[in-house]
């Protein structure tokens, strides 16, 4: 099975979700993208590969990401996932049918 094979990371970034919310933060794309390489400099290895998933903002944080760590891990893919763009293509195919 896959789950013996692979580890999956998740954990909400500062001020999303059930994380902490600090006001001196200052919750840019690129803080969380540094935010995003401590976490993976902490629990992979370079010789691991990563697999990455962002979901809305997380995508651009993604790619910030793949730049910030392109000689420290090996990001072997990357998605963007937009929910916002399948709900609404979804409602358009619903509404045109």
């Amino acid at each position: 099975s896959w789950t013996s094979e692979f580890s999956i990371i998740t954990f909400d970034l500062p001020g999303c979700g059930m994380s902490s919310k600090p006001k001196k933060f200052s919750y840019s794309i690129g803080d969380q993208a540094e935010v995003c390489a401590s976490v993976l400099r902490k629990l992979t290895s370079k010789k691991q590969h990563v697999h990455l998933i962002g979901h809305s903002m997380g995508g651009a944080i993604g790619l910030l990401l793949i730049q910030k760590m392109k000689n420290q891990r090996n990001i072997t893919s990357f998605a963007s996932i937009e929910g916002s763009v399948l709900a609404r293509r979804a409602i358009i195919m619903a509404t045109t049918a």
